[in-house]
C-alpha cells in the first residue's frame, strides 16, 4: 500500500446482520497499516429482523419499495456507524482519505 498513506474507514455487515462493524485504519508512508480503532454499530431490533427475514426466506417474493426502504434504512445504520467511530476515535470526517463499505450480506 506503499502511496497510499492517509486515513481510511471501512464498513461491513455480514450474514448475521449483528450490525456494522466498522473500523479505522492509517496506513503510513511506508504503506504499513494501523488500526485506530474498531467497534460493532448494533443494529436496532426491527432492522435486523428484516435483513434476517429476507435471508432466511428467498422464495419469498418481495416488493421493489419494501426493498427499496430496507436498503435506506441500512445505509442509515452504515452512516451511523461511520459517525460513532469517528466521534470515539476524536477523528473529523474531513481528515479521511476515503470511505470502503462491502454493505450488507444478503445471501452466499
Amino acid at each position: 500500500a506503499a502511496g497510499m498513506s492517509g486515513l481510511y474507514l471501512g464498513l461491513i455487515s455480514g450474514t448475521g446482520a449483528d450490525g456494522v462493524d466498522a473500523a479505522l485504519l492509517d496506513i503510513d508512508a511506508d504503506g504499513r497499516l494501523h488500526c485506530r480503532a474498531g467497534r460493532t454499530h448494533p443494529y436496532p431490533p426491527a432492522l435486523r429482523e428484516a435483513v434476517l427475514d429476507l435471508q432466511l426466506h428467498p422464495e419469498r417474493p418481495v416488493q421493489l419499495d419494501a426493498l427499496g426502504q430496507l436498503d435506506a434504512a441500512l445505509g442509515e445504520a452504515f452512516a451511523e456507524a461511520a459517525e460513532a467511530l469517528l466521534a470515539e476515535a476524536g477523528v473529523p470526517a474531513a481528515t479521511l482519505t476515503a470511505i470502503g463499505s462491502h454493505g450488507q450480506t444478503v445471501r452466499h
